[in-house]
């Protein structure tokens, strides 16, 4: 559920659109588990302090978190790509790991083929949402891409280049 704030109306406006979820899963009997259920404030101006209101679900009081996952992007409340580039590049990594250790005697067709699509996959999901525009994080990416790249072609030199049309 969305909903832009601008004051206490729009607050209240939003609780009673909690209250009429509230009342369609008692009808029809389909409980939401509050616990799984946030409250995500994106702040669009940094000059102004967003005033607090706790919402309800049903009797149950939602936390508020500063990032959530939302459809496999992480989505922070200053809309910052911070935290969800560290996080597919740590899984990314972690992926990388497992096959270097288990196909390091494979043929590199084999390796290319694992890296595209094992690897390659989680550090372009939903990328067209996400792009660096940093150069920090572009970074982060292209260490991924150029590890696995010296992985699948068995090149592990700092001197030589790396890329080649996959």
């Amino acid at each position: 559920m969305y909903r832009n704030i601008k004051n206490d109306r729009d607050a209240q406006t939003l609780q009673n659109d909690l209250d009429t979820l509230s009342v369609w899963q008692d009808n029809w009997q389909l409980r939401f588990n509050p616990d799984k259920c946030y409250v995500l404030k994106i702040h669009v101006s940094r000059s102004k302090k967003p005033k607090t209101r706790q919402y309800k679900l049903g009797n149950t009081i939602l936390a508020q978190t500063s990032s959530h996952m939302y459809q496999g992007v992480e989505i922070s409340e200053d809309l910052k790509w911070n935290n969800h580039i560290n996080k597919i590049t740590a899984k990314s990594s972690r992926v990388l790991g497992f096959i270097k250790r288990n196909l390091r005697s494979c043929p590199s067709n084999l390796r290319t083929k694992a890296f595209q699509t094992l690897v390659r996959p989680h550090l372009e999901y939903c990328s067209t949402v996400w792009n660096p525009h940093t150069k920090e994080l572009t970074d982060k990416i292209e260490t991924i891409q150029r590890r696995g790249a010296r992985f699948r072609f068995s090149d592990y030199r700092r001197t030589s280049s790396c890329y080649s049309p996959c």
